[in-house]
């Protein structure tokens, strides 16, 4: 019974997160579709899509380590470039 309310829990959590992801993506990221062509984000995929992919596959409290490791990492100090999730 108790793995079921898990199972459950992490379901709603992890759509709840994708929504907001999504929200997110079309309303606020400077990545958005409509705005002049100038690249933001120093990693590709950008970390909304990172993080949409990561709570796609993997359970809730895998999928927030690892969106926010990522995020974390976004800092003038690092270079960026092709990072997919594994």
């Amino acid at each position: 019974m108790i793995q079921l309310v898990y199972v459950w829990c992490d379901k709603i959590l992890r759509n709840f997160f994708l929504a907001i992801l999504v929200l997110y993506r079309r309303y606020i990221s400077p990545d958005r579709p409509g705005l002049v062509s100038r690249k933001h984000c120093r990693y590709w995929p950008s970390c909304s899509v990172y993080a949409s992919q990561a709570f796609q596959r993997y359970p809730f409290l895998t999928a927030v380590h690892l969106s926010s490791t990522r995020v974390l990492r976004c800092n003038p100090w690092h270079k960026g470039g092709y990072d997919p999730l594994h």
